[in-house]
């Protein structure tokens, strides 16, 4: 059956529309598809970002789910708020984060991303890719799969470059408190779906489980699930488990 809702696919640092193919994969056929990344590369914050996403890729759209990487998840944040508090034409009818967290600052994030921007500038953007593969692909994760994780993360920042990079570097160090936006969520019965990895060296499960908690305390209409032995990617490394958690969450939704 094909749905009329958009899904919007929003990549984290180093990604590309292509890490999401196990989830859209299955959806071809289904639903639209929609690539945000141009949006997230050009602008020099989230709260630019997700505007930008407005006036393009969303200007024409009726109804709109949103699946966030990380990054891209804050994106998704603010995209879901922009589209709440402005009253738009555009209906947000759910909103999938994997490895995000919503908070401005944590102690539990324990790799500060200015540090990530000033080793892409003294050392390159490979040192950084080097450095930072194994934070964030779990240990479980080995073999083909996990050259093909490396190879296709490097084709993707390097695509970016390291300008574009230290930019998103620059807009996630600078982010709003999204608390906020994950109550206004709950106020309007948007159904949210939190997946993170239990492993995730970049963005602790701790900070899900803040997430779940504000989520908890408003009366949210979400689902949280943490999958074991997994890291950063949840997409990528547990790609057929995943894909099914969002299609079954999928069809929970009324999208009609």
């Amino acid at each position: 059956m094909f749905h009329r809702a958009t899904m919007v696919c929003l990549p984290g640092l180093h990604g590309g529309l292509a890490q999401f193919i196990p989830v859209t994969a299955r959806l071809k056929g289904n639903w639209r598809i929609a690539d945000a990344t141009v949006a997230l590369r050009r602008n020099e914050s989230i709260p630019f970002a997700a505007k930008d996403l407005m006036e393009t890729t969303l200007k024409a759209t009726k109804e709109v789910i949103l699946l966030g990487h990380s990054y891209g998840g804050m994106v998704a944040l603010e995209v879901a708020k922009q589209l709440l508090e402005g009253k738009k034409s555009t209906r947000l009818k759910g909103c999938v984060l994997l490895s995000t967290t919503a908070s401005r600052r944590s102690k539990d994030l324990p790799y500060a991303i200015a540090e990530r921007r000033d080793n892409v500038l003294k050392l390159g953007l490979q040192a950084e890719l080097d450095m930072t593969f194994d934070w964030g692909i779990d240990k479980s994760v080995q073999g083909d799969l996990r050259a093909f994780l490396r190879a296709s993360r490097n084709i993707h920042a390097n695509d970016a470059g390291p300008r574009v990079f230290c930019k998103q570097c620059d807009a996630v160090d600078a982010r709003p408190d999204q608390h906020a936006t994950l109550k206004l969520l709950a106020a309007a019965d948007i159904p949210l779906l939190l997946l993170h990895g239990a492993n995730d060296l970049i963005v602790p499960v701790s900070e899900a489980l803040k997430s779940q908690e504000t989520l908890k305390s408003s009366g949210g209409n979400f689902d949280f699930t943490v999958l074991e032995h997994t890291g950063h990617a949840p997409h990528q490394e547990k790609k057929q488990h995943v894909t099914n958690l969002i299609q079954a969450w999928l069809s929970t939704i009324d999208l009609f």
